[in-house]
């Protein structure tokens, strides 16, 4: 029996403009210093390690294209609403209606839409893992060895690429691998866990090569920010500085300027300002003092480390709005000062949604769905998914406890993202096809007991 696709059009249709509007929305993207400098690496073609590298080899690529933020812009809003789409024929295989509306729910939710305009290493991560864990869905109920290969395949091209754009992804990406191992070893559970754990080896690996053999960046030992960060509040702490020597030596140090330029929200006015009472570095040798120096007091002092990571954490997970609300304003430019940028700004960054940029909205939104599907797992046919997208996107949040440097709501985006993509695979289960597959690939006598009549109209089909 031939399937039509022109009953799949509107969806399609939808998904277009969609992502036309958005891209049109926050034309030409929105960039920061971070972003700035990936961009000048591109054009250059000369990387440092500050940020990875494989972000700027692909603009690179893609600014032969078009230069500049539109075409990054461009390639992520493509990223994100082809998942989506992928996601909404997931969820209502059967109605253009639902799968449109989920559409406009999900990928307008204001927490969301907040970021598809900024041209920034954590979208570009966030939508690629999305991506790949969509295809792993698919991956997961594929009855066809071919398709199975297909959508692993290019699952872990941006599963790779994920991990590759962002320092800290592993937490969120160990987690996908594993999920990868269940599928391939049919939810053998030694088994799963070996070719997970070979898997993130093999992605590891491969990162490595191309960054150090290929692109050849200069070393700039990013994590120095949070370790003089940490280092700043015990010496605070116990009034007394506790640096490496090249520190207290240099000309901008002195415990008053210290206690003024520190605050656990932020690292920058400590070392990113233009008067930074902390100065960074690229020497080996400062570095390996730096680390010595960060570990014995960490080990000497943990309380005062302990307190301090806790408050840069507390605010990361809610108080971010605070810090994201002028890139929220900015990221609908196109739309100053019209109806849907009033609408936004009054219902999210100043009205009653503001609470949807707090991290811990979207940590409870897991694990109250990880602990109630548990409980119902054995009626939940995405059980597995949703326990996997949860775990993915809580440990990326908990491990941002001890290297995130500032509270910035583009830290936790990928724990929305994985908690809302959860909540939409509960909705579908328990509400919208509860004990169904959801997959329009599956047979109809996998997915529920064929009646004598429907057997007959199955046979006359089949006839004409």
């Amino acid at each position: 029996m031939k399937i039509s696709i022109s009953r799949y059009m509107p969806t399609i249709v939808a998904a277009v403009v969609m992502t036309f509007f958005t891209v049109y929305m926050f034309y030409p993207g929105i960039i920061n210093a971070d972003s700035a400098n990936q961009l000048s690496q591109a054009r250059l073609f000369k990387f440092a390690d500050w940020h990875p590298p494989i972000m700027s080899f692909l603009w690179f690529l893609l600014n032969h294209i078009h230069d500049g933020a539109p075409v990054m812009l461009v390639f992520h809003n493509l990223v994100f609403w082809f998942a989506l789409s992928l996601l909404a024929f997931w969820i209502s295989p059967h109605s253009n209606l639902y799968r449109i509306l989920f559409l406009i729910v999900f990928g307008f939710f204001p927490t969301v839409l907040a970021q598809l305009g900024t041209v920034f290493k954590d979208t570009a991560m966030s939508f690629s893992l999305f991506l790949a864990s969509v295809l792993f869905l698919y991956a997961g109920r594929a009855t066809i060895k071919i398709k199975l290969v297909i959508f692993l395949v290019i699952a872990i091209i941006f599963l790779f690429y994920g991990f590759a754009v962002r320092l800290n992804s592993t937490p969120a990406v160990i987690v996908l691998c594993l999920w990868f191992g269940d599928i391939v070893s049919k939810k053998k559970f030694f088994k799963s866990i070996l070719i997970g754990v070979a898997l993130f080896v093999l992605l590891f690996v491969g990162k490595q090569i191309i960054t150090t053999k290929v692109l050849h960046p200069v070393k700039t030992y990013p994590f120095q920010q949070v370790q003089l960060h940490d280092l700043t509040a015990i010496s605070l702490a116990q009034k007394q500085p506790i640096f490496p020597g090249y520190i207290i030596r240099s000309p901008n140090f002195n415990m008053e300027k210290l206690q003024s330029s520190y605050t656990a929200a932020n690292v920058g006015e400590l070392i990113f300002s233009n008067n930074s009472v902390i100065l960074l570095t690229n020497d080996k040798d400062y570095i390996q003092n730096l680390n010595k120096v960060w570990w014995h007091n960490i080990r000497q002092y943990p309380w005062d480390y302990l307190k301090h990571r806790l408050n840069v954490f507390t605010y990361m997970i809610s108080s971010c709005v605070a810090f994201w609300d002028d890139v929220c304003r900015v990221s609908l430019y196109n739309f100053q000062p019209g109806f849907i940028y009033n609408l936004y700004c009054k219902l999210s960054l100043d009205g009653p949604l503001k609470f949807l940029f707090h991290s811990w909205v979207y940590i409870i939104n897991s694990v109250v769905i990880a602990v109630v599907a548990i409980r119902l797992r054995q009626k939940l046919p995405d059980f597995n998914a949703m326990i996997y997208l949860i775990s993915s996107g809580i440990l990326y949040v908990i491990g941002s406890f001890f290297y995130a440097p500032s509270c910035e709501f583009r830290y936790v985006y990928w724990e929305v993202l994985a908690s809302l993509f959860a909540l939409s695979l509960f909705v579908k289960d328990v509400i919208l096809c509860p004990g169904q597959s959801g997959d329009p690939r599956v047979k109809p006598e996998d997915d529920k007991i064929i009646r004598p009549e429907d057997d007959k109209i199955t046979q006359a089909e089949d006839d004409r």
